[in-house]
């Protein structure tokens, strides 16, 4: 099987700055917390196949949050930088992102 062909990019990434303010984070983990749905972080263990938690190798805790009205804003915000970003690169995307958006806490 023949290596796939390398390009080189002139730009290969983008910086945005400030998609959030301080406020807006702020109001991020407020939902966050209110939600009450943390779970351990996860590390990937090829003996057990797959996701574990393993708290010596990943001290963080993560909330996910699905689109929904009380968090719009910030799926919309994100998908806004996520197209500026596509397009930087002329990469066709998906008008939304499809993920749930994952806010760690670590230590």
């Amino acid at each position: 099987m023949s290596q796939p062909e390398l390009q080189a990019v002139s730009r290969p990434f983008v910086v945005f700055k400030q998609v959030f303010s301080s406020e807006e984070c702020s109001r991020i983990l407020v939902l966050s917390r209110a939600s009450g749905e943390l779970e351990p972080g996860r590390v990937f263990d090829d003996q057990a196949g797959g996701f574990v938690v393993d708290r010596e190798r990943r001290k963080v805790a993560v909330w996910r949050h699905s689109r929904r009205d009380a968090n719009r804003w910030i799926f919309e915000r994100m998908d806004a930088a996520f197209r500026t970003a596509a397009a930087s690169f002329d990469l066709p995307i998906a008008e939304a992102s499809e993920e749930d958006i994952k806010i760690m806490l670590y230590g």
